[in-house]
């Protein structure tokens, strides 16, 4: 396995760890938008922020 290759896998974990770590002190709803004071104006349910982040890792 390359060093690279092992460098993925690590941060695949690292990600999945802190899944399972924070999941469960998630409110049920989320910030997920926020305007330009600072202040957030856009809600999802933690399931939904969840696959959210997911995708974009």
């Amino acid at each position: 396995m390359s060093l690279a290759r092992a460098i993925l896998y690590l941060l695949i974990g690292v990600f999945l760890a802190q899944i399972v770590y924070y999941y469960p002190n998630l409110p049920e709803t989320v910030a997920s938008h926020f305007n330009g004071s600072g202040e957030p104006d856009g809600w999802m349910a933690r399931q939904n922020f969840v696959i959210l982040k997911a995708f974009f890792y």
